[in-house]
């Protein structure tokens, strides 16, 4: 019933609206940091590792954040595109791939593991010149 509401007051605040309106946010998403909510662009998001029920989000500066938020709520909020699942607990930001061997990925120095149910789809996504 609730979630009837929503939708109907949802459908009603956005009718003849144009869907960018309620989108702003494209290139980032907000992280609640102590007391406040930190803008992270997803351009310096490097990968995202699981660790228990936390996540780390390790940056392009050097940062890693923990969120309290599990591997499938992270990557909800990252767009698709840009960003893949590559292990139980691992997302990574498919722009900072350096190379890979066998069943690791190589970002900024970092070994990722890739999971075999993962790695069919993910090196699709790669431009792979040669034999795979």
């Amino acid at each position: 019933m609730h979630s009837r509401l929503r939708m109907n007051a949802t459908n009603k605040l956005t009718d003849g609206l144009p869907e960018e309106k309620f989108s702003v946010c494209k290139d980032s998403v907000f992280i609640k940091s102590q007391d406040y909510f930190r803008r992270i662009r997803f351009a310096s998001m490097l990968y995202v590792e699981a660790s228990g029920s936390y996540c780390n989000i390790c940056l392009t500066c050097g940062t890693r954040l923990t969120v309290s938020y599990t591997l499938a709520q992270v990557l909800e909020h990252l767009p698709q595109e840009v960003f893949a699942r590559v292990h139980r607990s691992f997302i990574v930001n498919m722009e900072y791939i350096d190379s890979y061997i066998g069943n690791i990925f190589y970002i900024n120095g970092n070994a990722i593991p890739i999971g075999r149910s993962y790695k069919k789809d993910v090196l699709e996504r790669l431009n792979i010149l040669g034999c795979v």
